[in-house]
């Protein structure tokens, strides 16, 4: 991700190891990995910190954003990932997160790691995981 020159978020960011945060996304978009080894320099990865939220009922962190430069980063050999905890943020609706989650560990995926192998055309994408969040989540 280009840096949107968000120097609180930057200011903000901690490191979580690779293995923490549970995904809220079970699948990757081709196209998306394909624009984001566009950018991404596996000698150097720099990304904006990618948003987490605590789910505290669960005691745990999920990852909210960025999936597919979270796998980019376990490829390039990063141990942990650089994050910005974004829990209280307005847009943030922990419970669907964590029916994303649910869906998440329902197909095995409980780490960046699972994702690995996971990457979709972006027609099965579109409509398989982005059609399954517009009906199971989307406003009525």
């Amino acid at each position: 991700m280009v840096s949107d020159g968000d120097d609180t978020a930057s200011a903000d960011a901690f490191d979580l190891a690779l293995g923490t945060p549970q995904p809220t996304q079970y699948c990757l978009s081709a196209a998306k990995l394909r624009g984001v080894l566009a950018w991404f320099d596996v000698d150097d990865p720099a990304y904006d910190p990618l948003p987490v939220a605590r789910d505290a009922h669960a005691d745990e962190w999920l990852l909210l954003d960025g999936h597919t430069r979270a796998v980019c980063a376990l490829l390039a050999g990063e141990r942990s990932l650089r994050v910005r905890d974004a829990t209280d943020d307005a847009d943030v609706d922990l419970a669907v997160y964590r029916t994303c989650r649910d869906w998440c560990r329902e197909r095995g995926v409980r780490s960046v790691r699972d994702l690995v192998g996971e990457t979709w055309s972006a027609q099965r994408y579109e409509e398989e995981w982005l059609g399954r969040c517009e009906r199971e989540l989307g406003d009525d």
